[in-house]
């Protein structure tokens, strides 16, 4: 695998914990339920190790994909109200509430 990604980082004045890249949780951990990033800081006045967890939350920034571009139905004038014709399925990378629930 390539180098590390550094997705935060810690502006030394203030304390403040800040991201430094887009962070795409799909990317980084999949369908995994929990996603968390670990770092550890060390702070030199007292010397001391401090290990950092940060937890990545879903967003719902992935739109539900079909195996195919197109799909071509064919629905008779006499099809009543309420006729179902199923669609093949969609895959969702969000996890969650922000995953595909219905269509």
């Amino acid at each position: 695998p390539g180098p590390r990604k550094q997705y935060v980082d810690i502006n030394l004045d203030s304390g403040i914990l800040f991201v430094k890249e887009k962070i795409d949780r799909e990317e980084i951990c999949g369908p995994s339920l929990s996603c968390v990033i670990s770092l550890k800081c060390l702070l030199d006045n007292p010397l001391k190790l401090y290990q950092v967890s940060v937890e990545i939350l879903d967003v719902n920034d992935n739109a539900p994909r079909f195996a195919k571009r197109q799909i071509a139905l064919e629905v008779a004038e006499i099809a009543t109200p309420g006729t179902r014709f199923p669609l093949e399925f969609a895959h969702d990378p969000d996890i969650g509430t922000n995953s595909l629930q219905t269509y």
